[in-house]
């Protein structure tokens, strides 16, 4: 397996742009997570049971995301 500096990671669900190692990007993930409390962590211990990507953004479509429209529309999913 080759490895290559350039060598594209991902590619935007909006603009198809490809997005490279090391460049900035936004996800938008659903996770499902279990916290435990114990005398040991009394603040809590989260463990991640599943993560899935939903969205994955290059870094100029992520900054035209309104995070304030996203939250009221998934408030009516």
């Amino acid at each position: 397996m080759e490895f290559r500096i350039n060598s594209s990671c991902s590619v935007c669900d909006w603009c198809g742009k490809d997005v490279y190692f090391g460049n900035a990007m936004v996800t938008i993930n659903r996770n499902i997570e279990q916290i435990d409390i114990s005398k040991q962590f009394p603040d809590g211990v989260v463990t991640v049971i599943q993560s899935d990507v939903l969205l994955s953004l290059c870094a100029e479509c992520g900054n035209q995301l309104n995070a304030t429209a996203l939250g009221q529309s998934l408030k009516n999913f």
